[in-house]
């Protein structure tokens, strides 16, 4: 009797979770790999156009994040002047992919986060976290148009 060597399937990842992968192993640092430059990043990854080219390692610290994007006081703001330097536009409906700033109840800041398709995903100091939709309030949303 021959025995056959079973070659296992390759695992098919999506981009965008191999996004989120990359970011787990990404230290957090103010102007380079905080929660909005990593969505940055993911947008520069879809669309070809990096929407935080202007303000890359321009901040190193919370304080000076709010004095050279003013994300701390008015994040809606602050990252569509960037989803806008990128040619993103307000999302109407979310879809997988799609880039957006929330509050968490009790949180004192804004997060940018990236829209799974049922989660939302944020860079942190400890890695990615993860937020149901209903624990979240959204502030603002920029279609991306990832077709994953």
């Amino acid at each position: 009797m021959e025995l056959k060597t079973l070659v296992p399937a390759p695992v098919v990842v999506s981009p965008l979770y191999q996004e989120l992968n990359r970011w787990t192993v990404l230290p957090f640092l103010w102007g380079e790999t905080d929660c909005c430059l990593v969505l940055a990043d993911w947008v520069a990854r879809v669309t070809g156009r990096d929407p935080a080219a202007r303000i890359r390692g321009m901040y190193e610290t919370a304080a000076e994040c709010e004095r050279v994007t003013g994300f701390l006081s008015d994040p809606v703001s602050a990252f569509g002047s960037c989803a806008a330097a990128a040619g993103l536009g307000r999302a109407g409906e979310l879809r997988a992919g799609d880039v957006g700033i929330y509050s968490r109840p009790g949180s004192r800041w804004a997060f940018g986060g990236l829209w799974t398709g049922s989660l939302w995903a944020s860079k942190g100091r400890d890695g990615v976290t993860f937020t149901k939709p209903k624990r979240v309030e959204i502030l603002a949303a920029w279609g991306v148009g990832y077709a994953g």
